[in-house]
């Protein structure tokens, strides 16, 4: 039996949250045995976060800026080639010391907001008659998402299709308008439009294009006139827990998968060979990208005008059939 039957069998047993929650055990721990570890040197060190302040401020992030945020606190955690004095902490508080960081960057006046979707599977998710539930599902999104979004002071999404968590001035009012966005999670009522449409900006924090989620926005604000089909024929009906505590269904379209590992950063690179839309920063062994969401919206508009997708076979990474 294959090692992904096997997990997908375990997974069945124990049910989809515990199984995620063992995963985030096991990411601790081993992250946290990692710090006793004499041999940390041969994957890196942690990223002072003074360092990682000053490539965001570079990069043109400061006060009052809103900012949708993708970040890899791994990538961070391992970036740096020598020892720099924080070989003894862990993932989890170097994940919050970041935060306390961006919030700090930002000011009052600013919004963050990260993804923190909980659904791995979202066709079998609504099929087995799950429940989404804002208050307690865990991000899949990485650590520094998952300790934003336990903070006391930040506002989440009840919309269990990429769910988002945001803290700051526009935090309340994107986060409630999101529940609207239906039958298209991505539509012009969700956070995503909205920070395209307020002047915000996205910041790749160690983390790749392959994890930018705004590349999906036309996607869904553009389905009628998209270069090719994407979306099963009939949304699929979501369970979730709205602000009230009650159990609600949330019908939405669901992508027919078609993503090949590498095609978001191909057409990345299209984008800013044609565009120049992003603006990059070195950092140890990883890198800080940011850009304008407007901008980059406006150039993924134009190539669909153009009959240009991200999913297009030219953007497959050779050696991908």
């Amino acid at each position: 039996m294959k090692l992904d039957k096997i997990k997908g069998l375990i997974k069945k047993i124990i049910g989809r949250k515990n199984w995620y929650r063992a995963g985030l055990v096991y990411d601790c721990l081993f992250s946290l045995a990692r710090t006793f570890d004499n041999k940390t040197s041969d994957k890196g060190f942690p990223v002072p976060v003074e360092e990682i302040r000053a490539a965001l401020v570079c990069l043109g992030i400061g006060k009052g800026d809103r900012l949708v945020m993708h970040s890899s606190a791994k990538n961070l955690f391992e970036a740096a080639r020598e020892d720099t004095g924080l070989s003894q902490t862990n993932i989890v508080n170097y994940s919050r010391d970041i935060i306390e960081m961006l919030l700090d960057l930002i000011g009052p006046e600013g919004t963050l907001m990260m993804n923190t979707d909980s659904i791995s599977n979202l066709k079998a998710f609504a099929l087995d008659g799950e429940v989404f539930d804002y208050r307690k599902d865990y991000s899949r999104r990485g650590w520094i998402s998952e300790m934003f979004r336990r903070r006391p002071d930040v506002c989440r999404s009840v919309h269990p299709f990429y769910n988002v968590t945001a803290w700051g001035k526009d935090a309340a009012e994107m986060m409630e308008s999101h529940e609207k966005s239906t039958p298209f999670t991505m539509d012009e009522n969700s956070p995503w439009f909205r920070m395209t449409c307020i002047g915000g900006k996205t910041v790749l924090l160690g983390a790749t294009f392959e994890q930018n989620s705004l590349l999906h926005l036309p996607e869904y604000t553009h389905a009628a006139v998209f270069p090719r089909p994407i979306f099963y024929h009939l949304p699929f009906n979501f369970k979730y827990i709205n602000r009230q505590g009650k159990e609600k269904v949330m019908p939405s379209m669901v992508q027919v998968n078609d993503y090949v590992e590498g095609m978001p950063t191909c057409f990345s690179l299209y984008l800013q060979s044609k565009y120049n839309l992003f603006k990059i920063k070195e950092l140890h062994r990883t890198q800080i990208t940011a850009y304008d969401c407007a901008e980059f919206y406006r150039a993924m508009v134009k190539e669909i005008e153009a009959g240009v997708c991200w999913y297009d076979s030219r953007f497959r990474p050779r050696g991908e059939a």
